[in-house]
């Protein structure tokens, strides 16, 4: 665990006000956004969801202030003020955003996913800013921080946090949907290391509609200073949200503060030949039910073939029944209510081409928390995400109206073969599919 290194918090002389003129009542300023992420090293679809954020952010990162609170399990970034931010937003999954603390389908937080259609209605200004400053004497490991604020709506006060987050720092990562066996090795970015205030914020008086306070700690030993980016943001009066602007400065002067490192794997970890192999069934498997369930949006259909045999118990872990099943994803025309019959080529992710299906298959009988699952995924465009799997690197499935087989050759080599026979159980509607399977894709 990081311990926070906050030795002192002082204020300036006046009340915490700088004595400056207000701005006029109505008067509007530049607003930077506040990205609030919740992630683990232990959550594997996170490095997807900060795929997310990162399309946003690197479009024009003045425009935003990201940062990631580890809160998905303890790692050796997770700081217990990060948690109290997460139960006070309501996070209990992972990944997650807030954005400015503003509410979306009536939750503070909400999957990464949803960050251009939150992001939109988001104003562009804001009745409040803030501005910070730093001192930073490296030798000495003193840096003395000054926020300066102010509004121009009629309030006695202002709510401020202030934190330090800390790029490019290697460690552990599960990730679900690049390699199912995750990185011993991972690039992190904007991990918040300390907070200077109050997680959720402290009050400071106005003067004239302003205020100025002032800071000073010392970074803990191993932060890399030049990676160290210093974060703020306001909301009105008491509350802790919505947040009404942002501001961010690099630690080090000259620095960019971390914002030209990209999280990443580095070195995926290694598995060792007795692993499970999901998808390498002693017999083959005969499914004793199949469905097909089609998801109608605005300009695509996303179908999904589940097959079942919840009748044969492989094994058990935890409270956790494990039977075989499989399920495929498909992106159709819209409206489309059938899946045609015809052989539908298997893809491994690096080859996969527009149309193809990826797929992963759960049937092994030496099931661990590091096996498969569940399978399944496709492509629509240039953009691949998939599940927690162990994907099928070739092979095919052939449709017809009496049932399907399904051929097929895993990462390790192993064959896989499994069909099904009988009527297939149709569902249309706008949300038939379950949300995890629906997170696995980015249109």
């Amino acid at each position: 665990m990081i311990l926070a290194t906050l030795s002192l918090a002082s204020c300036q002389p006046g009340g915490n006000t700088n004595g400056e003129a207000p701005d006029p009542l109505g008067t509007t300023y530049p607003r930077v956004q506040l990205i609030e992420h919740f992630t683990g090293e232990a959550c594997g679809y996170c490095p997807y969801g900060m795929n997310l954020i990162q399309e946003l952010y690197a479009a024009n990162p003045d425009k935003y202030v990201w940062i990631s609170n580890h809160t998905y399990y303890r790692d050796e970034y997770t700081i217990s003020e990060s948690n109290t931010i997460a139960r006070k937003l309501s996070v209990s999954s992972a990944p997650a955003i807030s954005v400015n603390r503003t509410r979306y389908n009536n939750s503070y937080n909400y999957h990464p996913l949803d960050i251009q259609t939150v992001m939109a209605k988001q104003e562009s200004t804001s009745n409040s800013t803030l501005s910070i400053e730093r001192t930073y004497i490296a030798a000495a490991n003193d840096l003395v921080i000054t926020v300066h604020g102010k509004t121009s709506e009629a309030m006695d006060s202002l709510r401020l946090t202030l934190a330090i987050t800390e790029s490019g720092m290697i460690g552990a990562q599960e990730d679900y949907y690049y390699t199912w066996e995750g990185w011993t090795k991972f690039r992190h970015t904007h991990a918040v290391r300390t907070y200077l205030t109050a997680p959720l914020g402290e009050s400071v008086k106005l003067t004239n509609r302003t205020f100025t306070k002032e800071f000073r700690t010392s970074l803990q030993a191993g932060w890399n200073d030049e990676n160290c980016m210093i974060v703020g943001w306001i909301t009105a009066g008491n509350a802790t949200y919505p947040v009404l602007n942002a501001a961010k400065i690099p630690l080090v002067e000259g620095s960019k503060g971390g914002e030209d490192i990209v999280h990443g794997g580095l070195e995926e970890r290694s598995v060792p030949d007795t692993y499970p192999e999901s998808g390498a069934p002693a017999t083959p498997v005969v499914f004793k039910v199949a469905r097909l369930l089609f998801e109608n949006n605005e300009d695509y259909t996303l179908a999904a073939l589940e097959a079942y045999d919840m009748d044969t118990i492989v094994d058990k872990y935890s409270s956790y029944n494990l039977f075989p099943y499989t399920v495929l994803y498909f992106i159709l025309p819209a409206n489309t209510t059938e899946l045609a019959d015809g052989t539908y080529t298997i893809a491994d992710r690096a080859d996969a081409q527009p149309g193809n299906i990826i797929a992963g298959y759960r049937n092994d009988t030496e099931h661990t928390v590091e096996g498969s699952q569940y399978v399944g995924a496709l492509i629509n465009n240039e953009r691949i995400y998939y599940g927690k799997q162990w994907m099928l690197t070739s092979g095919s499935l052939t449709k017809t109206a009496e049932g399907f087989v399904l051929e097929g050759v895993t990462r390790n080599g192993s064959p896989i073969h499994a069909e099904f026979t009988g009527t297939f159980e149709i569902s249309v509607g706008n949300s038939p599919l379950r949300k995890t399977e629906k997170m696995h894709f980015f249109h």
